[in-house]
């Protein structure tokens, strides 16, 4: 069984196609980033990660998740081939299976803008991880 975890910022507001098995599925990119330090001073990584939602979540997701929130995605990843004309190619996405909003402590809902004062890295207790879960089962 894999699992993968992935927390980042949602690059823009899930987009919703109805398959043609009638089930519902809805896309969106995570920007997910990583710092660390290096002998030439702090890096910083960024990884633009391609989330699907199936069935109810995509329902959930379409009406919940909006640009710029926060989310911790649990899911599977997925390897499919895309063809753009002639060429083959392999497109790889997280299938989620949950999501949860992570909201700054400091109030306000998950798109408050950073304040310049506070540190401009987070520390790892910065964020509340309170239960916002939104999960379903595809029946």
């Amino acid at each position: 069984m894999q699992k993968y975890y992935a927390q980042g910022t949602v690059e823009s507001n899930p987009v919703v196609t109805n398959m043609p098995n009638g089930k519902k599925m809805a896309k969106f990119q995570l920007i997910c980033e990583e710092s660390y330090y290096s002998r030439d001073g702090l890096k910083t990584i960024t990884d633009i990660v391609p989330v699907v939602l199936w069935g109810r979540k995509a329902d959930a997701g379409a009406i919940n998740i909006k640009k710029g929130d926060n989310l911790l995605v649990v899911g599977k990843i997925k390897t499919v081939m895309m063809k753009q004309g002639d060429f083959s190619f392999p497109l790889t996405e997280v299938h989620a299976d949950s999501f949860d909003f992570i909201k700054p402590r400091r109030g306000g809902d998950n798109r408050a803008e950073y304040d310049e004062e506070e540190e401009s890295l987070p520390s790892s207790n910065s964020y509340d991880y309170t239960p916002s879960s939104i999960e379903f089962e595809d029946l």
